[in-house]
């Protein structure tokens, strides 16, 4: 993903629109105040964790309007987090940004499904070379006890 930089660039995007929201109990109140019932809250972006990521990213595209609303209302503040808004706003209103959007969450939907059972393939085939190594760590004893 990082190799793509539009790809890079809108998740980055994405990660500090999202805390921009989340960081002010404030602004997350405000925002909270224009969703529309049934969509979920805009959810925490974890840099590290791919199933977060995912998580976070499709949460920015259910609440799209909701939050390009919010940015809009807030870059009219004459502060410093008016004008953090503004340039959100301007990104959420381009075409490039929600295509970009969409593609990634086209992209990491099927990963976030694979994810959970990919970590438990991981752990299942690790346990499985443990337990084979102290099978060939008591071979002696395996092989007194069979003959």
């Amino acid at each position: 993903m990082a190799s793509v930089p539009a790809y890079r660039d809108i998740v980055s995007t994405f990660g500090a629109l999202i805390n921009f929201v989340r960081d002010s109990p404030k602004r997350l109140l405000w925002y909270e105040g224009l969703q529309r019932d049934g969509t979920t809250a805009v959810r925490p972006f974890c840099p590290a964790r791919w199933v977060l990521r995912e998580s976070a990213l499709k949460s920015v595209l259910s609440n799209y309007e909701e939050l390009w609303m919010f940015f809009e209302e807030v870059s009219c503040d004459k502060n410093e987090a008016g004008a953090k808004a503004a340039g959100f706003a301007s990104q959420l209103g381009s075409f490039q940004t929600y295509f970009n959007l969409a593609s990634v969450d086209k992209i990491f939907a099927p990963i976030g499904t694979v994810n959970p059972h990919l970590q438990q393939a991981c752990e299942l085939l690790q346990n499985l070379i443990d337990m084979l190594q102290t099978a060939r760590d008591q071979f002696a004893e395996f092989w007194a006890a069979v003959c």
